[in-house]
């Protein structure tokens, strides 16, 4: 298994790297009638550099925060640890299919430090709440002001649509899950009373993981409440992180935009983001790779200079991408991949040389 595991990723980044450099060509391709050699020389490199700076920031706000959440739960880390384990757990969701893997290796890495599963989970819950929270309460408001105010495209104007949709099931879900954890451990009681699920699963191992779900949801449940009433101090310094973070992350495209000589509508460029930022998460491939550059452009089209269009893309797409693929990959394999996979190798020698072979890690 974990030799599949490391096959996965490998064969994750190869497919997110190599879609992402395809569907860049393809715009490339799409605007070559327009491309313009003289549009390099409109670069200027100081506000390229200062978007290196201002995603670095954003990274270095994002992880000020989780420190704080853990602190705020008695299990203070060191800044530097909590560093690895975020851009670990980034460059994992970069090359998994929605970006599905990075929250649970980020609960794995930091119950490997010694915090409980519940209180690890609900770490990464209230992170990520956190992080929507800016989308969910501003987006539908300035999305349908974007409506009214601009003539937008059917496409455009139905994505729009559903962007407002999902935060609005968004912020149902997370607010279901801080006010009721116990509708997990509900729902699973729910499907072990179908038949065809009885038959998938013995009575035996469903009991077992509806009782680990009670015992790691009263954690949860437990790790929330602190978290609101034992240091409301850390938990505001958490929010005030979140809008920095927001601050920090929506200006990457503008800077990028003034770096490539292109004039700011700044009202356009941050509703385009929004509505970016909510529809990305579904996109299927590992990473988001291929939607993310396509939809990007589409964002933009009507913003960005078609000559300059590909180099937007790329530019902004290695800030918020590459970047973060390149250091996050380093310390995974550096700090976790090498030893979570040698370990699991080991175990799994070991498990060979009996017929039992235990039950494994978590």
């Amino acid at each position: 298994m974990a030799l599949a595991s490391k096959v996965s990723l490998q064969r994750g980044l190869i497919l997110s790297i190599g879609i992402s450099i395809v569907s860049i060509l393809l715009i490339l391709a799409l605007s070559r009638d327009d491309f313009e050699v003289e549009s390099l020389k409109r670069v200027k490199i100081e506000y390229l550099l200062l978007g290196l700076v201002v995603i670095v920031g954003a990274w270095a706000t994002k992880v000020l925060r989780l420190y704080l959440l853990c602190k705020s739960l008695g299990y203070p880390m060191g800044y530097r640890r909590v560093f690895d384990i975020y851009m670990s757990a980034v460059f994992v969701s970069h090359v998994t299919p929605f970006t599905f893997g990075g929250l649970p290796l980020q609960i794995y890495l930091m119950h490997k430090e010694g915090m409980p599963v519940g209180r690890s989970s609900a770490v990464g819950v209230v992170d990520s709440a956190l992080t929507s929270c800016l989308l969910v309460v501003l987006g539908p408001v300035l999305l349908y002001l974007w409506k009214r105010e601009y003539s937008l495209s059917p496409q455009v104007d139905r994505l729009v649509d559903v962007s407002i949709a999902i935060m609005v099931a968004v912020a149902v879900a997370f607010v279901l899950l801080i006010a009721r954890p116990e509708l997990p451990v509900r729902f699973l009681r729910r499907l072990a009373s179908i038949r065809g699920f009885r038959r998938l699963f013995t009575p035996q191992r469903i009991e077992k993981a509806i009782n680990y779900l009670l015992r790691e949801t009263k954690q949860f449940a437990e790790a929330v409440k602190d978290m609101f009433g034992r240091s409301r101090l850390g938990f505001i310094l958490a929010i005030i992180c979140t809008l920095v973070y927001w601050v920090l992350y929506l200006a990457v495209a503008p800077v990028t935009m003034v770096g490539l000589g292109v004039r700011v509508p700044i009202v356009r460029t941050l509703l385009a983001q929004i509505v970016f930022n909510i529809v990305q998460p579904f996109i299927p491939t590992p990473g988001g790779s291929g939607g993310s550059e396509i939809g990007f452009a589409f964002l933009f089209q009507s913003v960005v200079p078609k000559a300059r269009l590909p180099l937007f893309v790329s530019t902004w797409r290695f800030f918020t991408y590459y970047a973060s693929l390149a250091v996050g990959g380093l310390l995974f394999y550096k700090a976790v991949g090498l030893n979570v996979l040698m370990a699991a190798a080991n175990g799994k020698r070991e498990a060979g040389c009996g017929h039992n072979g235990g039950n494994g890690d978590k």
